[in-house]
């Protein structure tokens, strides 16, 4: 039988705390065989990173940026 391998659907990596060691952090999900991540993101910012990092194993790897309702107002319309 072969083994499982798992989907992250919901993953915070582009956060501060996960900026230096995030080589690390992939390398143990590919260990746990967690092979698929869906990287969420809530700023600009966090979605600029996120996607730079996708494109280097885009089948593996998605973005989906998101804001909370109570950032909107926040946002620069540019």
């Amino acid at each position: 039988m072969s083994e499982l391998h798992y989907v992250d659907t919901h993953c915070h990596l582009m956060g501060e705390e996960f900026q230096e060691d995030l080589e690390e952090v992939i390398a143990r999900c590919k260990e746990k065989h967690v092979d698929k991540l869906m990287i969420i993101t809530l700023s600009l910012e966090e979605t600029k990173r996120a996607i730079e990092f996708a494109k280097c194993d885009p089948e593996n790897y998605k973005v989906a940026a998101g804001i909370f309702p109570e950032d909107v107002t926040k946002i620069d319309e540019k």
